[in-house]
């Protein structure tokens, strides 16, 4: 029949491999929103409240931002660990706390240093001031289970909770 189209059956799609993540401009602006609003929910706004020292706050929602930024790592690794489970078949968990260390363990370091030298130059009762539980449970990345039990111990160091 003349000018009649051949039907062809679909065809499986080749398969393909999982493409690399590669840089994502957008990812650093998501990650730059999440961590403006908890610098400015962290931002002393004025006079406090002695009970709730946030009450006074204009910016609400920095647990938003922790929240986000958390979503991003988890995406970010997820993704990294999928990737590494498609080229060799596995993931190894040496291969991957070696590479979260070299992230993050030369910054602890630093913070660990000044926090130990203010340990031992401020006046106990100082806020700033980690008491040896603290330093230790920031050393041992169980930072939150200090906060829970010894909310103050941390000191300067008390943001570590979210390494933990």
């Amino acid at each position: 029949m003349a000018g009649t189209a051949e039907m062809v059956a679909p065809t499986d799609p080749a398969p393909t491999s999982p493409s690399r993540l590669g840089y994502r401009p957008a990812l650093d602006g998501v990650r730059g929103i999440a961590i403006a609003i908890v610098v400015l929910f962290h931002y002393p706004w004025g006079v406090r409240h002695p009970l709730d020292p946030f009450a006074n706050n204009p910016v609400h929602g920095g647990f938003l931002g922790v929240d986000a930024f958390f979503v991003l790592s988890g995406f970010l690794i997820t993704t990294l660990l999928l990737q590494e489970h498609a080229k060799f078949g596995r993931v190894s968990l040496r291969r991957f706390y070696a590479r979260r260390g070299l992230r993050l363990l030369p910054a602890l370091a630093v913070l660990l240093v000044i926090a130990g030298l203010l340990h031992f130059r401020l006046p106990v009762g100082n806020s700033n001031r980690p008491s040896t539980g603290g330093l230790l449970g920031v050393v041992f990345y169980v930072a939150n289970w200090v906060n829970i039990y010894r909310p103050k111990a941390r000191g300067i160091t008390a943001d570590t909770w979210s390494l933990a």
